[in-house]
């Protein structure tokens, strides 16, 4: 099952949860770098400790637990890379693992010399601690399989290589590890480009990506953990992701009611749904404010949708006719608007 955990708040006030947008990142990455002076490698390497950790920590926890029965679990491990960044965390995870005596192969699916900077400079360091960098998978099993084929730069479907890659992942019994974003879901909407990688755990850096929880994308990133690697909000500057969730309950965000107040001072709201031939929604919605007394009454404007095409407006015209009634006597079927 796919379980989000987002960061909790000690103080229990209702905390925000930025969604970004592959763009939204990367120009929040970038400026934490190119503004505030953080070096991009320093934030990697931040970035390949955590994913690290998550498996370090899971393998622990199964050794024990395999440990009371005689069992000895293995710590086979396979660094899918592509030849972007995300691609560059995977062989630093890789690296860490060498280090923590994990037995560790490194797949890269494009070639060195026209690996980036970051790339480069991660291979030159895992081939110093003994890496050998294969260009198809090595023929083997494994209990582990780290996915940084693509994270959020990927913006077209998967073929070739990336595609076969994708599906052999898919196909093993291993635990998955996906950085950032399970390679194949489009990072803004959580579209499958293709084919995905289905995760076993998805560890993000810095912000939630949308991706991670529209549909069908959330269905691949098994449990998502979000940590902190060094890019924060003020990376933003003056341009405030568009969408945002809360990580607490929201009632301390209502203004206060008097206890002398009644509807006219509690305030109004607006709903705006559903179209003729699909009203079921918007009917739900309009009974759902009414589920309080406190909430005070619904009223509804009747609203004509269907147009006059001898009028001077045309047939598509949309228009607010006459009076508003109460919610319990009006049609549902033309139900349009609810204002409290």
């Amino acid at each position: 099952m796919n379980k989000c955990v987002l960061p909790a708040s000690g103080s229990g006030h209702p905390v925000v949860c930025w969604l970004l947008t592959a763009a939204e990142m990367k120009r929040c990455d970038s400026n934490t770098s190119e503004i505030f002076g953080v070096p991009s490698v320093v934030l990697m390497e931040r970035a390949a400790l955590s994913c690290v950790d998550v498996i370090v920590s899971r393998q622990k926890k199964l050794e024990e637990q395999a440990g009371q029965l005689g069992l000895h679990p293995k710590r086979r491990v396979l660094i899918a890379a592509g030849g972007g960044n995300n691609g560059a965390d995977g062989i630093a995870i890789g690296r860490l693992l060498l280090q923590e005596g994990y037995d560790v192969s490194f797949y890269l699916t494009s070639s060195e010399e026209k690996a980036g900077e970051l790339l480069k400079l991660q291979l030159h360091a895992a081939k110093a601690y003994g890496a050998v960098i294969c260009d198809t998978i090595p023929d083997g099993e494994y209990d582990i399989i780290v996915d940084a084929l693509f994270g959020i730069g990927l913006c077209r479907p998967a073929e070739g290589i990336y595609r076969e890659a994708i599906e052999w992942i898919n196909a093993q019994d291993a635990f998955v590890l996906a950085v950032d974003l399970p390679s194949g879901i489009e990072t803004d909407t959580g579209a499958v480009l293709g084919c995905a990688v289905r995760a076993d755990v998805t560890v993000t850096f810095g912000f939630w990506k949308r991706g991670l929880l529209f549909y069908p994308g959330c269905k691949y990133t098994g449990k998502v953990i979000c940590t902190q690697i060094g890019i924060t909000e003020d990376g933003f500057l003056d341009q405030t992701p568009k969408a945002f969730t809360f990580t607490a309950p929201v009632a301390e965000l209502l203004a206060a009611r008097p206890e002398d107040g009644n509807k006219g001072t509690f305030g109004k709201v607006l709903l705006l749904a559903g179209s003729e031939a699909m009203a079921g929604g918007d009917s739900v919605r309009s009974e759902c404010v009414l589920c309080r007394k406190r909430h005070g009454k619904a009223f509804l404007p009747d609203i004509d949708t269907s147009g006059d095409s001898d009028g001077a407006s045309g047939g598509n015209d949309r228009r607010f006719c006459g009076s508003i009634r109460q919610l319990g006597g009006c049609d549902r079927r033309r139900s349009r608007a609810i204002l409290i």
